[in-house]
């Protein structure tokens, strides 16, 4: 449970620290289609790993913040549990395709030839499409108008202005590292 605290805490101090929003946004594009994609098969005798492996080394030459990353591959990972259903049914939808994968060696061996995991592939692009643009938007947002408020509160309260509020704000500014 402290690691998980700990994470999340790296994360946000990720939205303050020197790191560009592209980084951070690309971060959680990244986890979060790892969350989506399969590691292995309990069907086949090898490990289909391969893609999930190619976008974690992308993740490294990239050079992008690492802690949302593994976040967010958490974070997708539970998700795509509880969208199973919804993958069988747009691998279900994509059925052709999954036909012409199992045609295709490489393919095949990356599991596209599965209907359930051809979906949870299309949701893992779409949700961390989704997520990174929303993420680079929502660090940007944080950098220009929620930041220089913390910081102001924070220079206030080193002033004695703002007392009464003093545990919150502290406790506000050592939670996002200000």
């Amino acid at each position: 449970m402290y690691s998980i605290y700990k994470l999340i805490r790296k994360f946000i101090k990720a939205l303050v620290s020197d790191s560009a929003p592209w980084q951070v946004a690309w971060g959680v594009a990244f986890g979060c289609l790892l969350g989506f994609l399969p590691f292995f098969s309990f069907s086949h005798e090898f490990l289909i790993a391969w893609p999930a492996i190619l976008v974690l080394v992308l993740a490294l030459v990239v050079n992008v913040h690492l802690g949302s990353v593994f976040l967010f591959l958490g974070l997708a990972t539970l998700i795509h549990l509880l969208c199973y259903p919804l993958a069988e049914a747009i691998g279900g939808a994509l059925d052709g395709f999954a036909q012409t994968a199992a045609t295709v060696p490489l393919l095949h061996a990356a599991g596209l030839s599965h209907t359930g995991w051809l979906g949870m592939t299309v949701l893992g692009f779409l949700f961390a499409t989704i997520a990174g643009l929303g993420m680079w938007r929502f660090t940007v947002y944080f950098r220009s108008v929620m930041l220089p408020r913390l910081q102001e509160q924070r220079r206030l309260m080193a002033v004695g202005k703002v007392a009464n509020k003093s545990l919150l704000v502290r406790g506000t500014c050592w939670f996002f590292g200000v």
